[in-house]
C-alpha cells in the first residue's frame, strides 16, 4: 500500500544536499517519488511524463532504478527517448504497466489533457505516480501556469478513469515558510552577499537546522488547524481503472 512521507527518510536527504540550493519542497519529492518507484516490480514498462536523463535537479532519477524507462519531454536537452507534447503522446494505447510526472503538471496550460493521455497509454490496473507543488514559488521550465488543491487532482483524475490510493499532502505551514525563507538566502548569497565564508557557513548551518525542525513542527499541527491548509504540494498515487 502507498504511504505518506518518512521524517526519518527527509532528515537523511537534507543532511545530505546543499543546505541552501535543495529546497524541502525537493525533498519531499525526491522521498516520494523514490519510496513508490521502489514498489514497482523491475519488468514494468514506466513512462516517465517529463523526465530527464541529464541535469537532474534532486536525489531521485528514474535512471537509479531497474526498470524499461521510456523518458518523454518536450526539451531535446533533457535527451529523452521521446521528444513529445505530453497532452498528444505518441504511443500506441495501453503501453506501459506504470507512469511518473514529478513536478510536471504545473509546466502545462491543460493538465487534464495530459491525465487523460497517461490513463490512454496506461494498461488497465497501471499506477500513476505523480507530485506537483502548490506553495511553491513560480518557476519556468519553459512556463508554470498553475497550482491546484488536492479537491482539484482528486475530481480530475477520476475524471480522467483513475482511481485514487494516495494524495498526501507533503510539508505543512513550517515547511512553506521554511523553503520562503531559504529562497530568500539562496538570493542573498547569488548575490555576492554576505561576502565572509563563515557568515555564509553559518546560514547554511541555520538552513539546515529549520528544515529539520519544519518536518518536526509540522508533524505537530492538528489536521483541523488553519496551519494544517497550507503545503509545499502533494504526492499522488493513483490506478488505472
Amino acid at each position: 500500500m502507498p504511504r505518506s512521507s518518512s521524517k526519518s527518510t527527509l532528515k537523511t536527504l537534507i543532511s545530505t544536499r546543499d543546505a541552501v540550493d535543495y529546497s524541502l519542497r525537493r525533498a519531499f519529492v525526491d522521498e516520494f517519488m523514490g519510496t513508490q518507484v521502489k514498489q514497482l516490480s523491475s519488468d514494468l514498462h514506466v513512462l516517465d511524463v517529463g523526465g530527464k536523463r541529464s541535469g537532474h535537479r534532486g536525489g531521485f532519477t528514474i535512471n537509479d532504478y531497474s526498470l524499461k524507462t521510456t523518458i518523454l519531454n518536450i526539451a531535446s536537452g533533457d535527451r529523452p527517448h521521446i521528444l513529445a507534447d505530453a497532452a498528444h503522446l505518441p504511443i500506441l494505447a495501453e503501453s506501459f504497466e506504470a507512469a511518473i510526472c514529478a513536478e510536471t503538471l504545473e509546466h502545462v496550460s491543460m493538465p487534464p489533457d495530459v491525465l487523460a493521455e497517461i490513463q490512454r497509454a496506461l494498461k488497465p490496473g497501471g499506477i500513476l505516480l505523480v507530485t506537483v507543488p502548490f506553495n511553491f514559488r513560480i518557476h519556468g521550465d519553459p512556463h508554470d501556469y498553475g497550482r491546484y488543491t488536492d479537491h482539484y487532482w482528486r475530481e480530475q483524475l477520476v475524471r480522467q478513469g483513475f482511481e485514487i490510493q494516495l494524495i498526501s499532502k507533503q510539508g505543512l505551514f513550517w515547511s512553506v515558510l521554511v523553503d520562503m525563507l531559504r529562497d530568500v538566502a539562496y538570493q542573498a548569497l547569488l548575490d555576492g552577499q554576505p561576502k565572509y565564508t563563515w557568515l555564509r557557513r553559518l546560514i547554511a548551518r541555520g538552513i539546515r537546522l529549520v528544515k529539520r525542525k519544519a518536518i518536526d513542527w509540522d508533524a505537530k499541527i492538528p489536521p483541523d488547524s488553519r496551519l494544517s491548509q497550507y503545503t509545499t504540494g502533494f504526492g499522488i498515487v493513483a490506478l488505472r481503472t
